[in-house]
């Protein structure tokens, strides 16, 4: 994007990870129905300290905090 951002959040991979690069934070939920590439049904949590990636039965399948 040309716009100035800290984190992107993004979908249609059908793959979930949280990735840092350069101060920035890229986020991918993946799927809770249709995951791809081996990967597990996941969702993503934000709140003011961290994201977290929880797989369908809640377990963390990463986790990085903002600050």
């Amino acid at each position: 994007p040309d716009e100035k951002f800290d984190i992107m959040f993004y979908g249609h991979f059908h793959t979930g990870f949280i990735r840092k690069k350069d101060n920035l934070i890229f986020a991918n939920p993946g799927s809770l129905s249709l995951p791809k590439n081996n990967t597990r049904h996941s969702y993503i949590i934000m709140d003011s300290e961290k994201i977290t990636l929880k797989d369908i039965s809640g377990s963390i399948i990463e986790e990085t905090y903002l600050n």
